[in-house]
């Protein structure tokens, strides 16, 4: 399955830290997003093939206030779970990976 766009965000002031940096929590935030709109493109609901049991998260590169922030979804045929969906978050003006995250 060919990576698919499940989110165009940006970062708001209020979303970051005391360094002006994006705060863990907005992170996850985003990968829930894109990852419903993952679910709702390929067809693949919880009803479907189960609950997500697990989410890795990996950060890359920090994001400030005022990023543009997108997100590409993919099934990965040879992840460590039975189905492994692979979120990509990336700055849209840098092209800069910031996250990943793994859900098995």
């Amino acid at each position: 399955m060919n990576a698919q766009d499940t989110l165009f965000s940006f970062v708001n002031r209020w979303e970051c830290d005391e360094n002006d940096h994006l705060n863990v929590q907005f992170y996850f935030s985003r990968f829930e997003e894109a990852d419903r709109q993952f679910q709702l493109l390929s067809g693949l609901s919880d009803a479907v093939v189960g609950a997500r049991r697990v989410r890795h998260v990996r950060y890359h590169k920090e994001l400030r206030t005022g990023d543009l922030i997108a997100v590409k979804s993919f099934i990965a045929f040879d992840g460590p779970h039975m189905l492994t969906v692979v979120h990509e978050l990336r700055n849209s003006g840098t092209g800069d990976l910031a996250a990943t995250a793994i859900d098995g």
